[in-house]
């Protein structure tokens, strides 16, 4: 499963600024989190067969965006062991 988050997740894009300035590494892995948290939460409850889903790590380009992928795993993207795929930009 991916949760999409095309043009919400860099604090700048070309759609323009999309977070508050300082919208760190360390938010966007408390949002992820939190997320993912919820949706695990509803497919336990709804779907119990497909308990053991996982999700896709979201990707973005470390070149033009001020959050790190080091920074964002180190401050635990996979701390429920959730995530089974990862992909990344050239």
């Amino acid at each position: 499963m991916t949760i999409s988050t095309r043009g919400s997740m860099n604090p700048t894009s070309a759609q323009g600024p999309t977070r508050p300035r300082g919208w760190s590494a360390r938010d966007f892995a408390d949002e992820w989190l939190d997320g993912t948290r919820g949706i695990i939460k509803q497919m336990r409850k709804h779907c119990p067969e497909l308990a053991d889903f996982g999700f896709m790590a979201p990707s973005y380009d470390d070149r033009v965006s001020n959050l790190n992928a080091t920074q964002v795993w180190g401050y635990g993207l996979d701390k429920y062991g959730s995530v089974k795929w990862y992909s990344v930009h050239k």
